[in-house]
């Protein structure tokens, strides 16, 4: 829609103001005006039209890849070969307001999603909407076969001492290790003059297998743990509102729930202990939280004042397993953990603007978690063989209480600043140390130096320390989530345009010194540099590229002896990635647009340990090559054909994991060589109609 000049609208405003203020006051006020010999084809906004395009479109496609799992984290799905998928974007409009959208993107794919949406505007709203998700992470070898909560071997399975004496590991099958989410909701909301309601469902399930590890004793098997899980919760929210003020409550419940209750398997090494032929693990329980919360807000001449308090109680009671199923298995004190979790939050927000250059802001928040679950005294079974006494249940408590202060002062429409301060106080049961406090500053400098250079400088100071260590074991022993910790960030970013060519550039250091931290880690270092251009070289062709940089150095000392460091690592990782990609379109009477686009990805990590003598690790590292290229063509403005290509090339190596076997470890059956090296092909094929 076109635009009118501010200074026209104050003429406009002031000469409206000036005839209100003087005709009524004689009878001739605007609802009394002679509107007949008005001209109105004069305020016509010749660029207000309303746009008869297709609003509505339907795709078909079909797709060919090669047999590679691992691409599905680039497509979106793993199937071998073809696979066939539908997208459509459909809006229907009634003359009473009703909007009636469906929007689905390669609806049939392992990433896919569709969602329905039914509007009224002001009135009410009704979404129904899925999403699938998928990753994946390797193909392992494992003889286990999973039937239900049992990892079995197979009938014929001939134990050994070690896993070389083991003939069936050769047969072991491949396993791939990847997770499926499948995610459906349904979202309402009513809204009325002065009440608003929402409510939100969500189902959730999960499938796929993980890395894992069993053990009984000394020995142990990497396996494909099964998954097979379900959460669904809901979420209510009812709002009311005035003048100058909103309050409202919001109600919240989530359920847990996994289809497996335990994991069991079979024993593929010699029995060393009593005779155990097979072990047990426990696996994640049934839980539930519930959730309620108050909410207000009071709004005044440009200050706002929040408020919040919530309470939720997290929940379990599944049954426990035995201690162990090899030999008379100790008495539990309980049958159930009962498991029981009270968190309570509060905050208190302010925003205001004092002056028209100068505006602040602040907020407490308050956070209390109290584990009531009761104390008893468990068996401890070791690798479900050896009976180690009993041992308490630790309850982990935690209270945070967060303060941030900060003030904006625009100096004038080039220059800014905003600063602030951070304190940040824990206090914890059941770890290391029982408080840690952390203070910060930060600042934002914002300038523009013309209508094309636009800088941004942006950094923060902080400091962490804390209360006595109760450390149970090594005395000099410092975790880095609790040492103590001086931190200092800097970054500038940049946006400019040389004429038709867009520019953003950023740089980012900093550095985290743990300088009271004898054995552990002692010092982070860390750059980045990112650079991103985008380039028209003529009305129909554009150019885009970026480029990052990322170091990020670490160094830890470590102990043998319990005691004082005897050993230092050094750390150091490194990645790239870069690209670029063209756009070309208007082609053959403006039915053909291009598109090609290459992608490069480079991350390693070098790992050096001195003991007296160096002893680096070996390859650490990773490298992808993506290539993507698309025509997309326009038989008429409602029908269309697009061809998309993609080949990707990737190779990972992990010195820990290199060229292993099954039985490289003799006390160990292993997945294999996890490792990816391929290169493979992607080809899609789609039909569109518009309407």
């Amino acid at each position: 829609m076109r635009t009118v000049s501010l200074p026209v609208l104050s003429l406009v405003a002031t000469a409206v103001a000036f005839a209100c203020g003087t005709a009524q006051a004689e009878g001739y006020g605007l609802a009394n005006a002679n509107r007949d010999k008005i001209n109105k084809k004069a305020w016509e906004c010749k660029r207000c039209l309303v746009s008869e395009d297709p609003k509505s479109s339907v795709t078909l496609g079909a797709s060919y890849q090669q047999d590679e799992p691992h691409l599905l984290n680039s497509t979106g799905n793993d199937a071998d070969g073809a696979a066939a998928y539908v997208s459509a974007q459909v809006v229907h409009k009634t003359a009473s307001g009703y909007r009636l959208s469906v929007d689905a993107d390669k609806l049939g794919y392992d990433a896919g999603r569709a969602e329905i949406n039914v509007v009224k505007p002001g009135s009410y709203g009704v979404r129904l909407a899925y999403q699938g998700l998928a990753s994946f992470d390797s193909t392992g070898m494992s003889p286990f076969a999973v039937q239900g909560d049992e990892l079995l071997l197979p009938s014929n399975w001939q134990t050994g001492a070690t896993s070389a004496d083991m003939p069936g590991l050769a047969d072991a099958n491949a396993v791939l290790l990847e997770k499926k989410r499948q995610r459906f909701s349904v979202n309402a909301n009513v809204e009325g003059d002065k009440l608003q309601g929402k409510l939100d469902y969500r189902h959730e399930t999960r499938d796929g297998h993980q890395r894992g590890n069993v053990n009984l004793l000394t020995n142990s098997a990497m396996v494909a743990r099964p998954i097979d899980d379900s959460t669904d919760s809901v979420d209510a929210r009812l709002y009311m509102q005035g003048e100058g003020w909103l309050a409202g409550m919001n109600a919240q419940m989530s359920q847990y729930r996994n289809d497996h209750t335990r994991l069991y398997w079979n024993n593929p090494f010699q029995p060393t202990f009593g005779g155990a032929i097979a072990g047990q693990n426990a696996v994640a329980p049934d839980n539930k939280m519930v959730r309620l919360a108050l909410d207000s807000q009071l709004h005044e001449a440009g200050h706002q004042v929040l408020m919040h308090a919530g309470y939720s109680r997290l929940t379990q009671d599944e049954d426990l397993l035995p201690a162990t199923i090899n030999g008379a298995s100790p008495v539990l004190p309980v049958a159930s953990a009962d498991a029981k979790v009270n968190i309570t939050d509060m905050s208190l927000r302010y925003n205001g603007r004092i002056t028209n250059e100068l505006s602040v802001r602040a907020r407490y928040s308050y956070l209390d978690r109290d584990n009531q679950t009761q104390i008893e005294q468990f068996p401890i079974i070791v690798t479900d063989s050896l009976d180690r006494g009993l041992a308490n249940n630790v309850g982990y408590d935690r209270t945070r209480q967060k303060l941030d202060l900060g003030a904006k002062y625009r100096f004038n429409r080039d220059w800014s600043l905003d600063t602030g301060y951070r304190y940040d106080h824990n206090n914890y049961s059941g770890l290391s140390r029982d408080s840690l406090f952390e203070s910060s500053l930060y600042a934002t400098l914002a300038v523009r130096i013309n209508e094309d250079w636009k800088l941004r400088l942006k950094g923060e100071a902080a400091d962490r320390n804390g209360s006595d260590y109760n450390s149970q074991g090594n005395a000099y022993l410092r975790q880095s989530y609790l040492a103590d910790r001086e931190r200092q960030r800097i970054s500038l970013e940049a946006d400019h345009r040389f004429g038709d060519l867009g520019v953003q550039f950023a740089v980012r250091s900093g550095r985290e010194d743990y300088d009271n931290s004898l054995v552990g880690l002692t010092d982070v270092r860390y750059t980045g540099l990112a650079l991103s251009a985008q380039y028209p070289l003529s009305e129909n062709l554009s150019l885009h590229g970026f480029a990052n940089q990322d170091w990020r150095d670490s160094d830890q000392a470590g102990s043998t002896l319990g005691s004082t460091p005897n050993w230092k690592a050094e750390i150091r990782d490194r990645s790239t990635a870069a690209g670029m990609g063209l756009d070309w379109a208007g082609l053959m009477d403006n039915r053909l647009a291009l598109g090609l686009d290459y992608q490069y990805a480079d991350g390693q990590s070098d790992t050096n340990i001195e003991m007296g003598l160096e002893s680096p690790y070996g390859d650490y590292d990773s490298v992808r090559h993506t290539l993507k290229a698309h025509a997309d063509y326009s038989f008429s403005e409602r029908m269309s054909l697009r061809l998309d290509w993609l080949f990707e090339s990737y190779e990972d190596r992990d010195w820990s994991n290199d060229g292993l076997s099954p039985s490289s470890i003799p006390n160990v059956i292993l997945l294999g060589d996890l490792g990816q090296d391929y290169s493979a092909h992607y080809l899609g094929l789609s039909l569109s109609y518009r309407w």
